[in-house]
């Protein structure tokens, strides 16, 4: 009798769990959808190097040997984001709807992370940390920046995780990585630590931001906790075990990864470092004021936060206070904080990555971790209150939320995919015709994409030579019309390209055709325009 009563409230308790989350996942799925109907992150979303997944899911669907032809960037993104998103498009057969699924899942794997962490610095309640990111959820879509109808100068940097290919795989990764070393620390169960050292190795294999996001702040951290004696050297030297080696072979197999790579190396110089401090600073002067405000609130006041939790820490340990592992770990998470502040940033203009406000990209742990680490704190903090008004926070929560639901499925204007992803103007010149040519690097995956293959793009530098880099060989060899021949290249879209220089390479085309402001360059002699193009290139 008990043993079937114990077995009911087990079902009982799962079902729960399975609509809380089916639940949480629909928010999210309404949310992010409704957040892709704002011009602004769709003109992101259909950048070149931000679709580089959706064209890659289709070519390899059409071929999965063109994989072995892929010049992939320095950062190639295999895991998490390639794999995620390669599973997505074949479950879903779309290009452009995997784009938003990618947003969703990404966000509820961020979610999930962030819930993961939250449990391991001691939050009691987990249905006020749900309840809570609903409402931020709810919060962050309807109020970002986007509604605005132009993103502020600094703010686009929070539409990252609703993005693809651009390095939000591996802070993700990070903060799992975060939550599972401090339950090892908590438990000494050395299977976190193995998941952990797992992690690391897969996405140091194509992203080595995870060194910089994750592993030297929590060595340096962890160090710093030793020598207090705050944690046990046994368990200090196994972390270090843990992350080197992953670290090490990752490191190795991802310079030596061929062909799937375009590694470049990039020389320590000291004009990398001065142009870098120079252009961010000049961005921080002239940016608007909104993004100065935003720079203050998202950044400078939870920062100043940790400096200030960090010195409490510190008193607290002189006066021979005694830490609970709790404690310890919110300890050790302000270490991690400052001193991945200072990495982040210091990497950044070391190899002279910094060049214009794009490049915030790079500055995912400076932008997001004092922010999202200040909010965890204050819930961790609320949780252990015990205060009857808490429990109405999470009805009052609930309710909101399915309000929300309601009004955002009444209010939703369904739209086709293509309305919500609309191809850039110059497609309509070529709209409709299934032949060959070359265009610039902004242009080729569009221009794919959206043809859904129909014209086969090859992409040239501004000088007219082949491109390297995040571009597949296999599309100047092999025709996808005519199998078994050569393609034919008819003509060369100049939007991005040196006119005169494409001019003096490929000669004077036999038709010009306008395409709004830009022209389409037509030739006939497809054979002299493909030798000249593949010499001296193979």
């Amino acid at each position: 009798m008990l043993t079937h009563k114990l077995k009911n409230n087990i079902q009982i308790k799962i079902f729960y769990l399975l609509l809380k989350h089916l639940l949480i996942l629909g928010v999210f799925s309404l949310s992010v959808y409704d957040l892709y109907q704002v011009d602004s992150i769709t003109l992101l979303s259909t950048n070149a190097d931000i679709i580089q997944l959706p064209v890659l899911s289709m070519d390899l669907s059409s071929n999965l040997s063109n994989i072995w032809g892929w010049r992939l960037p320095d950062a190639p993104y295999y895991f998490p984001d390639t794999i995620l998103f390669l599973l997505i498009a074949f479950l879903l057969n779309n290009p452009l709807l995997s784009i938003i699924c990618y947003a969703i899942i990404q966000w509820y794997l961020f979610f999930i992370g962030l819930r993961f962490l939250y449990k391991e610095l001691g939050g009691k309640n987990i249905g006020i940390y749900d309840c809570i990111f609903l409402l931020f959820t709810l919060f962050f879509i309807n109020l970002h920046p986007t509604r605005f109808g132009k993103l502020h100068d600094i703010s686009w940097i929070f539409t990252i995780p609703f993005l693809s290919y651009i390095h939000f795989g591996a802070y993700l990764v990070s903060i799992f990585c975060l939550a599972s070393t401090l339950s090892y620390l908590r438990t000494s169960q050395e299977k976190q630590l193995l998941l952990s050292s797992i992690l690391i190795f897969f996405t140091s294999l194509s992203n080595l931001q995870i060194i910089i996001y994750f592993v030297l702040p929590f060595l340096f951290a962890i160090t710093i906790l030793t020598k207090l004696k705050l944690v046990k050297f046994k368990d200090c030297k196994k972390t270090y075990i843990a992350f080197s080696i992953p670290c090490i072979f990752g490191t190795i197999f991802y310079k030596f990864i061929d062909p799937l790579s375009s590694k470049t190396s990039l020389p320590f110089k000291w004009s990398n470092i001065v142009y870098s401090l120079n252009r961010v600073f000049e961005d921080i002067i002239s940016i608007n004021p909104e993004s100065k405000f935003f720079l203050f609130v998202n950044l400078i006041i939870p920062t100043i936060a940790f400096i200030y939790l960090l010195s409490f820490l510190i008193k607290y340990y002189i006066k021979n206070y005694k830490f609970s592992q709790t404690q310890n770990n919110i300890f050790l998470l302000s270490i991690f904080t400052i001193s991945g502040i200072v990495l982040n940033f210091s990497s950044v203009m070391i190899l002279g990555k910094y060049i214009d406000i794009g490049s915030l990209r790079y500055f995912l742990f400076i932008f997001y971790n004092p922010l999202i680490f200040s909010i965890l704190l204050s819930l961790v903090y609320l949780s252990k209150l015990k205060y009857q008004w808490l429990k109405q926070i999470q009805y009052l929560t609930l309710i909101i939320f399915s309000l929300n639901i309601v009004l955002q499925i009444s209010l939703l204007e369904i739209k086709s995919i293509t309305q919500v992803f609309p191809p850039p103007v110059y497609y309509g010149c070529l709209a409709n015709k299934t032949t060959a040519g070359l265009a610039g690097y902004w242009e080729t995956k569009p221009l794919i994409l959206f043809s859904q293959k129909n014209l086969q793009i090859g992409t040239i530098t501004d000088f007219g030579n082949l491109y390297h880099f995040n571009n597949n060989i296999y599309w100047y060899q092999n025709s996808w019309h005519e199998s078994g021949s050569q393609p034919k290249f008819e003509f060369i879209f100049t939007r991005s390209l040196n006119k005169d220089k494409i001019l003096e390479k490929y000669g004077q085309p036999e038709r010009i055709e306008s395409c709004h402001d830009d022209e389409i360059w037509w030739y006939s002699d497809y054979e002299n325009i493909y030798n000249i193009l593949l010499n001296k290139n193979f």
